[in-house]
């Protein structure tokens, strides 16, 4: 392998080497791809992959890397693709990620077990088109500074230990995927959410999220999944989620949302439409669905 000066890229996907990862990529100064995805490899980053310096691509996902994530890449100034997501890293969020500024486009650390907080400069990564921070154990605020991502698409942050409100400035991205769900988040929810016209897929259940459902989510006429259940929320159902025409899970339940579920919901047929439907005792019925439409009541 060190004597492959000259190779672009490098694949071993899937192999199941095992072991860990050699240290022997000093010499390959032109590597642009290096993808040694679901390898079984152990033990921590090599640092001579710091070294590539014209690397344009680095997967690492699946496998069982431990230690802190790499603080390997203030000189990278070409890596567009960083995944690094379903291993054992734990510790902060290396430095040298956020000065990736414009190159960044696709940065994935999901599925380890990183603590601390989110830095604000995560808005320099102007290029960043998907970012998955989803299981860990990250703390603090959403930085409103996510809000300066103008390209940003898929943000899967669930499952880890936010807290605060939900950033109005996230309203700012071209989402089509927001994952927020299994936090600790608080407040009302932003009305702004409901401007992101391309979202397909919001999930802002299991937080501590109150008020009331905002009537600007009938404006979300591509999104086939609304999951709320499990929060604080109360008030009526908007009439207006009966225009979310693309609709096929609604999940309302374990709120304190109270009245009749709108006949112009109803009439979509969704595949799951939960509420606080069930007739409980000492609480009685919350949620008052017509016969058909709701698929279960809580």
């Amino acid at each position: 392998v060190v004597m492959l000066n000259n190779l672009y890229a490098l694949t071993f996907t899937s192999t199941r080497l095992g072991g860990k990862i050699p240290d022997v990529f000093t010499p390959m100064e032109d590597l642009r791809i290096l993808d040694l995805d679901d390898c079984v490899f152990t033990g921590m980053v090599p640092s001579s992959i710091g070294a590539l310096l014209n690397l344009e691509e680095l997967r690492l996902n699946d496998n069982i890397l431990e230690g802190p994530l790499p603080d390997l890449f203030w000189n990278h100034e070409n890596l567009r693709v960083l995944e690094l997501q379903k291993n054992l890293f734990t510790g902060t969020i290396s430095q040298s990620i956020w000065s990736l500024g414009a190159s960044l486009e696709d940065l994935r650390i999901g599925d380890n077990e990183l603590t601390g907080t989110l830095s604000t400069q995560i808005g320099s990564l102007k290029n960043l088109e998907r970012f998955w921070a989803y299981t860990n154990q990250l703390t603090g605020k959403i930085p409103t500074q996510m809000g300066q991502l103008s390209l940003l698409n898929d943000l899967a942050m669930d499952d880890n230990r936010f807290g605060g409100a939900i950033p109005k400035q996230l309203a700012s991205c071209p989402l089509t995927e927001l994952w927020l769900n299994t936090n600790r988040l608080s407040s009302t929810i932003p009305a702004a959410l409901g401007e992101i016209f391309g979202l397909e897929n919001l999930y802002l259940d299991e937080n501590l999220l109150t008020g009331v459902i905002p009537y600007q989510f009938g404006n979300l006429y591509n999104c086939t999944d609304l999951f709320l259940n499990n929060n604080k929320l109360n008030g009526n159902i908007p009439d207006t989620l009966g225009d979310m025409e693309s609709l096929e899970r609604l999940r309302m339940h374990a709120n304190s949302i109270s009245g009749a579920v709108p006949s112009t919901l109803c009439s979509l047929g969704l595949d799951q439409l939960t509420a606080d439907c069930a007739d409980l005792p000492q609480l009685g019925v919350l949620v008052s669905c017509p016969m058909g439409c709701c698929t279960e009541c809580y």
